[in-house]
């Protein structure tokens, strides 16, 4: 029975299996020693586990043929890999002729899993470690379609349920992911975002479709968030945000966010578009200039002192953003020797040229008269 298993599951998986030490038999199931599906010279894909217990049903195979198995695999140890087509680079053979076994459902009990995804850190790719992993896969259309349930703990705290399809060879995947408290930069490099998620923790509900055959990954859902610190390309400083998204396709809605940027902070409403790039209006609340001129990385020829409130519109590609502003005092300041009543501008500054220009400054003077001006 050992070798005859072990062949079906090595010619469906088309890689070796080593099968255990037959612990136990009876007309409905199987029950094997610790087994694996060792790593091949081209797949690092591998899997060690405790034990397999094999069920099938006896009097429905003798009437169909074909012995249907349910496999457990108690407490394994799993490696996965994420390569550009996908996470399983096994290529699962077309079933077999009639009067063969059949690999039907494969559950997993208290399983460890390590997830090495594609995404890196600091130019190093980092793993993804979950506890507790349970669940089943279902292997329908003569193997070419894989519906599957899992749920499990991250060795860093937060809880993660998935359900969905993948199918074969195409490796197109659709995926609900509910998720609590759980490390943001884990589900970043998990899912790829266009940005890096340094810190942080949240949960929520999406709906993902994965296609190797392209870049855009559609998602549906929402996910709120907490203390979250992102890396946006081109952007000198991280930002820090917390609130709620909603996900639509390849949008974005930020829906509440509060958020600080340097020494500013802020609420943002609007879009971020994964193919079209940013849509996003700012408040700034009244803040001083000195610490807006620092958060800008401005340095001016004289010293300023002053306050004022900021309406921000971030816009543009993901890579390239554009941010401009209109900035009003909320209290009368000071340029040199200056005393001023009033002052604003309108400012635009570029990533992509790395050039702030300053399109129209207006400032009163306490003792009377007008200044009108414009620089970069």
């Amino acid at each position: 029975l050992s070798p005859l298993v072990a062949k079906n599951l090595s010619e469906t998986l088309n890689r070796p299996v080593k099968v255990g030490e037959l612990e136990g038999v009876n007309l409905n199931g199987i029950r094997f020693g610790a087994s694996s599906v060792p790593a091949t010279a081209t797949d690092r894909d591998s899997a060690e586990m405790k034990a397999v217990d094999v069920k099938f049903d006896l009097w429905r195979s003798l009437w169909s043929r074909k012995l249907e198995l349910e496999v457990t695999l108690e407490q394994p140890k799993v490696f996965l890999e994420q390569e550009k087509q996908g996470w399983i680079g096994t290529t699962i053979a077309g079933e077999q002729e009639e009067g063969m076994i059949a690999l039907g459902t494969i559950r997993v009990q208290d399983g460890d899993i390590e997830l090495l995804p594609l995404k890196p850190v600091k130019n190093k790719r980092v793993p993804v470690f979950l506890t507790d992993f349970n669940g089943k896969a279902s292997i329908l259309d003569s193997n070419k379609r894989f519906v599957y349930e899992f749920d499990g703990r991250s060795r860093t705290g937060g809880t993660v349920a998935i359900a969905g399809e993948t199918v074969l060879p195409s490796q197109k995947t659709k995926l609900n992911i509910r998720a609590k408290n759980f490390e943001l930069a884990e589900i970043d490099r998990l899912i790829g975002l266009p940005f890096n998620v340094y810190t942080g923790r949240g949960g929520g509900n999406l709906t993902l479709e994965l296609n190797p055959d392209t870049s855009k990954t559609p998602m549906n859902g929402v996910a709120e968030f907490e203390a979250a610190t992102l890396g946006v390309p081109s952007v000198p400083r991280p930002v820090n945000a917390s609130g709620r998204l909603q996900f639509r396709d390849t949008q974005i809605r930020l829906d509440g966010v509060k958020g600080s940027y340097g020494k500013v902070t802020g609420f943002a409403n609007g879009t971020l578009d994964l193919e079209k790039g940013f849509d996003i209006a700012l408040k700034v609340p009244s803040t001083s200039l000195s610490d807006l001129l620092k958060t800008l990385d401005v340095t001016t020829p004289v010293a300023v002192v002053g306050k004022v409130e900021t309406n921000l519109k971030l816009t543009g590609a993901i890579e390239k953003p554009v941010l401009t502003g209109i900035v009003r005092s909320t209290a009368p300041g000071k340029v040199d020797r200056i005393n001023l009543s009033q002052y604003a501008a309108t400012f635009k500054l570029d990533t992509a040229t790395e050039k702030l220009v300053l399109q129209e400054v207006r400032a009163t003077p306490t003792s009377g008269g007008q200044i009108i001006g414009s620089g970069q």
